[in-house]
């Protein structure tokens, strides 16, 4: 299963839903405002009232199985461009040496 870079709000709250202990209890106010990130990536489902209070909270199939394979529930590491990275790096050698010839020049 990929992946998901997930907040740490978020993150919390999938820990509180996944949880069995926790089944039926009401969610923290802090934990409420990550709701709909996880509710876009699929991995909880939330039933609200009329006035917009959730009424119950589950974790999806889904949500139960990122769970299983990502307890820790680690961010994916970002992809590295390495030929960004050799640019970078070659151009502040090129401009480390053109500095070293401009000192040594201006000394004599």
């Amino acid at each position: 299963m990929e992946k998901i870079r997930l907040t740490r709000g978020e993150k919390r709250l999938l820990r509180f839903l996944g949880n069995p202990s926790n089944e039926g209890r009401d969610i923290p106010k802090e934990l409420r405002w990550p709701m709909w990130g996880l509710e876009q990536h699929g991995l909880a489902q939330f039933h609200r009232d009329e006035r917009g209070g959730v009424v119950d909270a589950r974790l999806t199939p889904y949500g139960k199985g990122y769970l299983a394979t990502n307890p820790k529930l680690r961010n994916p590491f970002p992809v590295v461009d390495y030929n960004t990275i050799i640019i970078v790096c070659s151009t502040l050698t090129i401009l480390c040496v053109v500095i070293k010839i401009m000192i040594k020049l201006k000394t004599r």
